[in-house]
C-alpha cells in the first residue's frame, strides 16, 4: 500500500492490492469470501475548508475498492451493537466480483460536528444469476457540552478522540462530556437472496464521558427495526462502556 497527502495537508491519498490466502480454504475474507481473494483499494479525502487547528473544518472523502472472491461471499450484520444477534444475512452467493463505493462527509464547527457516509457493493453475480445491488448509510450529529472539538488528523484524513481541557480528578475538571444522535440505514433485502436478508434501520443516543484522552466513559440506547420479505420488528437495546486506549 502506498499513501500520502499533498496540498499542504489538505488532501490525503492512499492505495494498495491486498490478497489473501489459506493453505485449508478457511480463512474468511472481510466477511466476503472463502479461500483465495484479491483486492484493489483506494481512498481520497480533502479539506475544501480548515481553520483553527481543525476546530472549523469541512471534511469530504471517498473510496472504491474492486474485489475479486473465490467461491461464495456473504453479507451479514447486527444492529449497533456487538452484543446482539445477527439481525440481517444474505447467506453465501456465488460472485465473479465486487465493487465497493464510499463516499464521506463532515461538518466540524467548534463543539458540534455532523458527519456522514454512504456505501454501496455492486456485486457481479456468478453463475448467470442476477446481479445484486447492497448498499448503507448513516447520519450522525454530536455536541460537546464543555466546549472541546473533535480532532482531526490531517495525515491519516480521519477524526481522533476528544482531548479535554482539563482532564477528571487530576485536571481539577470533569473532563469532556459529549451528547450525540446518529441514524443509519442497511438494506441487504434486494435481489434473489433468502429471506434472512433484511433491512434494518437504527436510532441511537449517546452520552460519552471523556475522563482523560485515553479514558472513556459511554451510555447508549438503540431503537433498531427490521423488516423484510418474512421479518418484521423492532428491539430496544442498552449498552454501557468503558474504554481505555494506550
Amino acid at each position: 500500500m502506498a499513501h500520502n497527502t499533498a496540498f499542504e495537508s489538505r488532501m490525503t491519498w492512499a492505495l494498495g492490492v491486498f490478497q489473501s490466502w489459506h493453505n485449508d480454504g478457511d480463512l474468511i475474507w472481510g466477511r466476503a469470501s472463502q479461500g483465495d481473494a484479491t483486492a484493489v483499494t483506494g481512498r481520497v479525502t480533502y479539506l475544501p475548508y480548515y481553520e483553527n487547528n481543525g476546530r472549523r473544518m469541512v471534511h469530504l472523502g471517498a473510496a472504491y475498492s474492486y474485489r475479486v472472491p473465490s467461491g461464495s461471499i456473504q453479507y451479514s450484520q447486527r444492529p449497533e451493537s456487538r452484543l446482539q444477534p445477527v439481525f440481517t444475512d444474505t447467506g453465501r452467493f456465488s460472485a465473479d466480483s465486487v465493487n465497493l463505493l464510499g463516499l464521506e462527509a463532515a461538518w466540524v464547527h467548534g463543539p458540534f460536528s455532523l458527519q456522514g457516509e454512504y456505501m454501496a457493493a455492486g456485486i457481479d453475480a456468478a453463475d448467470g444469476t442476477r446481479d445484486v445491488w447492497l448498499d448503507g448509510m448513516y447520519v450522525q450529529a454530536s455536541y460537546i457540552l464543555t466546549g472541546e472539538n473533535r480532532q482531526y488528523n490531517t495525515a491519516r484524513g480521519f477524526f481522533e478522540g476528544v482531548i479535554p481541557k482539563k482532564n477528571f480528578l487530576s485536571g481539577e475538571g470533569w473532563g469532556a462530556w459529549e451528547v450525540a444522535a446518529r441514524y443509519s440505514y442497511l438494506n441487504l433485502d434486494r435481489g434473489n437472496l433468502p429471506n434472512t436478508a433484511n433491512r434494518v434501520q437504527d436510532m441511537t443516543f449517546g452520552v460519552n464521558w471523556y475522563l482523560n484522552p485515553n479514558v472513556r466513559v459511554s451510555g447508549n440506547y438503540v431503537r433498531s427495526w427490521v423488516d423484510g420479505s418474512a421479518t418484521d420488528g423492532a428491539a430496544d437495546i442498552f449498552m454501557l462502556r468503558f474504554q481505555m486506549a494506550f
